[in-house]
Formats: C-alpha cells, sequence, structure tokens
C-alpha cells in the first residue's frame, strides 16, 4: 500500500515535469529593428522560465480607447508591435 502511495506521486511528479517541459515557445528575440520614419516599435519580451512555462499570454495593447490583441506571448519569446503615426 505504501509503495502504491510513492509511485502515484512519483508519477504524478514526472508527468508535471514532463509537460511543463514541453511548454509552446515563440519568436527567439535576435536583435532590435530600427522602426521607419514616423514610426515606433514596441517589444514585449517574456524571458524564459520554468514555473508556468506553459502558460501563454494575450498581449493587448490600448491605442487611444482602442483595444489591439497583438498575440499570444510564449515563454521565452517576445512581441513586435509597430505603431505608425498619424
Amino acid at each position: 500500500m505504501y509503495l502504491n502511495k510513492i509511485f502515484t506521486v512519483l508519477t504524478i511528479f514526472i508527468m508535471a515535469i514532463i509537460f511543463t517541459g514541453c511548454g509552446a515557445r515563440g519568436a527567439y528575440f535576435n536583435k532590435f529593428e530600427q522602426p521607419t520614419d514616423g514610426n515606433a516599435s514596441i517589444y514585449v519580451y517574456r524571458p524564459a522560465m520554468f514555473f508556468r512555462g506553459g502558460m501563454r499570454y494575450n498581449v493587448i495593447i490600448s491605442d487611444d480607447g482602442n483595444d489591439i490583441t497583438e498575440g499570444l506571448m510564449s515563454n521565452g519569446a517576445y512581441i513586435l508591435y509597430t505603431s505608425s503615426s498619424k
């Protein structure tokens, strides 16, 4: 009975490590890109981490009261948003 509980807990622990390590990943940051004249670039970076690494977050940018969903933020990835002047 005692070994059965240890085996169950060990199996759950190993499965949690495996599924957390297989978290979704996005594009890795390489370098800054120079924005064109009259434009601005906004980088949103999420560092890679083991804890909560499999979670993805929506990146929402508010521009003059308009909410723009730019994309899903993955573990260890970044999102580039380019805004033009009006």
